[in-house]
């Protein structure tokens, strides 16, 4: 998609995405790591990161999340 801009979802507005995709759903926005333990992949966003483990959504300050192979980056595409 060349000659879009793409910018970084605030944390927050991510959480609201993925209550509500959950609710709809019963599966993690961002999809499972590891099934089995109830782990999806972490998510960065601005002002953050979001992951969900079978306690629930969970958000972290970015800089405890370096990079792997269960981490990706949330995107927002402007309608325009």
């Amino acid at each position: 998609m060349l000659g879009e801009e793409f910018a970084m979802v605030q944390v927050k507005d991510l959480a609201v995405a993925f209550s509500l995709h959950w609710v709809a759903t019963g599966e993690p926005l961002f999809g499972w790591y590891k099934k089995q333990y109830e782990d999806s992949f972490i998510i960065r966003g601005v002002g953050g990161a979001l992951t969900f483990f079978s306690d629930g959504l969970q958000a972290d300050a970015t800089d405890g999340v370096n990079s792997g192979i269960n981490v990706g980056v949330s995107a927002l595409v402007s309608p325009e």
